[in-house]
């Protein structure tokens, strides 16, 4: 359950809907298992298993939600394959080449045989409130998935607007950083990255296990190569990806936040998982209020000084 990806954004208005409100507005869009004919089922299910008609977890201003996909596993070269066996078989036996319409029915009716055979594979994409901040807070930042987050976001949420933060300034506030070695206190700049040739975009450079102060990462970013990502650390509790883009990605909490949330105290699976979730969130509350603030007031820095 703990986030290891984020994706943040905005409600433009506050949160409106009480637990029971949003149970509805789920219900509506609940998940069904694919059919044997579906290649795809995508709807809401239980944060988790110890009640599986209830959609909305809410603990101390936090409401999380769960979206599930179930997707069948049919690659393009199998169906490819036997449908061209098929029309080789249909062509040797009637002496003739078959026309682009029944190439493309036959290849139809392989899919449509294969479809109901084939094995699904099953994905959740946790999100949650933050009701103090007005944060969505997406765990996905794989762009189809994401996508398919949010058609179904607001499917759910007609009423309801979200936007990403507009930042645009990330690659240029991350090169102030190397460049000067001067950012935030509470942050510590780590030793991966990965850079971009400004001059050749196709050249991307994946620093690893090297400090991004050295003489040799400073004069690639001095010749035009702007930090597409940077690992960093906030307060010894979590490190992490920060991209051009304000995603967070990898995130891994130190054994300190982990073992505050076991403290032997909790016997149940439930219990722990309340535990989990109200550090988890607690601690990305404080890590991304933080890290959103100074990156906001700096872009606009960087705006003014263009």
């Amino acid at each position: 359950m703990w986030f290891k990806n984020i994706k943040l954004f905005q409600l433009t208005e506050k949160l409106q809907f009480d637990v029971t409100a949003l149970e509805e507005k789920l219900q509506t869009f609940a998940f069904r298992p694919c059919t044997a004919s579906m290649p795809q089922s995508v709807g809401w299910v239980s944060v988790t298993d110890t009640d599986p008609t209830n959609l909305v977890y809410s603990a101390m201003g936090y409401k999380m939600i769960c979206l599930k996909i179930e997707e069948k596993i049919l690659p393009a070269t199998v169906v490819r394959d036997q449908a061209q066996e098929r029309i080789k078989e249909l062509e040797s036996m009637d002496d003739r080449k078959l026309s682009k319409r029944e190439r493309a029915s036959i290849k139809d009716q392989i899919y449509f045989s294969l479809i109901q055979q084939a094995f699904c594979r099953s994905t959740k994409i946790y999100a949650y409130f933050d009701i103090e901040q007005n944060w969505l807070v997406v765990n996905c930042t794989n762009a189809k998935k994401l996508e398919l987050f949010i058609t179904h976001f607001k499917k759910a949420f007609a009423e309801v607007e979200i936007v990403a933060p507009e930042i645009r300034n990330i690659p240029k506030l991350m090169t102030q950083w190397l460049l000067t070695n001067q950012y935030p206190e509470s942050f510590l700049i780590e030793n991966n990255a990965v850079l971009e040739d400004f001059n050749n975009v196709k050249r991307v450079i994946r620093v690893k296990n090297q400090d991004l102060f050295n003489d040799s990462i400073q004069n690639l970013i001095k010749d035009g190569c702007v930090p597409k990502q940077i690992n960093l650390t906030w307060f010894d509790r979590v490190t992490f990806n920060l991209n051009h883009d304000m995603t967070l990605t990898t995130l891994k909490y130190a054994d300190v936040v982990l073992e505050s949330a076991d403290d032997g105290i909790t016997e149940t699976d439930a219990e722990q998982f309340d535990a989990d979730f109200l550090i988890m969130t607690q601690t990305l509350h404080a890590l991304m209020q933080e890290l959103l603030a100074h990156i906001t007031a700096s872009s606009k820095s960087i705006e003014a000084a263009a």
